[in-house]
């Protein structure tokens, strides 16, 4: 279904809004030579330092990749697999499915990890809100290290992996794609909505961006 030019707008007025305030946090606008604007960014809460026991080589828990050096992805670890997490030093499990046990968020805590369930849909675009709302879960230095899966960590994973990849680490779609890509994510089965809203969204990052800049580097210079 082809979206209204008022749906793309509004979306895009609350990326343009999260980019501007991205922008006001960074120092001078600037990002790092490695284009990662997370590291500039003031934490709003503190990452564990709990020293890991375990590697991420050693974690054995399905499509398991490490993304950054706080930020892991995966499949949908059985219940054993919850300790190999803790033992990785994880934090927060973000859990991206909308059919969650009952029993998913008890198992987690009872491994001593904060659980946080952002459901979305395997084969359709998430909600604007969801987006959102990942987002400011993954800004949040307070909720790392993290673990970011779905049932088999290829889809629902890779489209919010790369969602954080574009927003905070300064990656092309391109680049972030062939990421999906790695982990198994493909568009045959109903899954090519997910693809469309990866490119729609860097599209739309890039003016949102593009427009935010136009606005605060006269604030920048009068500072």
């Amino acid at each position: 279904m082809k979206q209204s030019a008022s749906a793309c707008t509004y979306r895009r007025s609350w990326l343009m809004a999260f980019t501007f305030a991205t922008l006001l946090a960074t120092a001078a606008f600037t990002q790092t030579p490695n284009g990662n604007i997370l590291a500039n960014l003031p934490a709003e809460g503190n990452p564990a330092t709990v020293k890991p026991t375990l590697t991420p080589e050693q974690c054995q828990i399905k499509n398991f990749g490490q993304v950054t050096g706080q930020y892991f992805r995966g499949a949908q670890p059985k219940e054993s697999e919850y300790k190999q997490l803790a033992a990785l030093g994880v934090k927060t499990v973000i859990d991206l499915r909308d059919e969650t046990e009952r029993y998913a968020k008890t198992q987690v805590e009872s491994a001593g990890m904060n659980y946080i369930n952002v459901p979305m849909s395997d084969t359709k675009i998430p909600p604007q809100e969801t987006v959102q709302r990942f987002l400011a879960l993954v800004k949040d230095q307070g909720n790392f290290p993290i673990y970011v899966h779905c049932k088999g960590g290829r889809h629902r994973t890779g489209i919010m992996t790369a969602v954080y990849r574009m927003t905070f680490e300064g990656w092309d779609v391109e680049k972030a794609y062939d990421e999906m890509k790695d982990f198994d994510f493909y568009t045959r089965w109903g899954h090519k909505a997910m693809k469309t809203f990866v490119f729609k969204y860097w599209d739309e990052l890039q003016i949102a961006r593009k427009e935010a800049a136009t606005q605060t580097v006269p604030a920048a210079i009068n500072q």
